[in-house]
């Protein structure tokens, strides 16, 4: 929703990340297919379509793009298991909601490159 949106952009603006942001599953694959994505925080539960959905589309039809994009499961789902289903359905990683920005920093560390000044 909105409110989740605003929240978790507010948290990666203060990284200094060129940000875009998709309001539905149909939309981020939209993105997807016009322009290079790193990553993608994706949540489970959207309108039109669902995150899993999303990212099984994006992952089989959006290129190298699609395929090289790393995808964070982001959901309230912690349920045991629920981690290894979202790995499994094409996400690279998975954060919890509510996530703290210590959460946050430890994902981003696993895959985002230092780099040395």
């Amino acid at each position: 929703n909105a409110m989740n949106r605003k929240l978790a952009m507010g948290m990666l603006k203060a990284y200094g990340y060129e940000l875009t942001e998709a309001d539905s599953g149909r939309a981020a694959i939209d993105i997807v297919n016009n322009q290079k994505v790193d990553m993608i925080f994706m949540d489970h539960m959207m309108p039109e379509m669902d995150g899993m959905e999303a990212t099984k589309i994006i992952r089989s039809e959006c290129g190298e793009n699609g395929k090289n994009v790393i995808i964070v499961a982001l959901t309230a789902n912690a349920l045991q298991g629920a981690k290894e289903n979202y790995l499994e359905n094409g996400f690279d990683d998975f954060l919890s909601k509510p996530f703290e920005r210590s959460d946050l920093n430890e994902l981003l560390g696993r895959w985002i490159p230092k780099v040395e000044i």
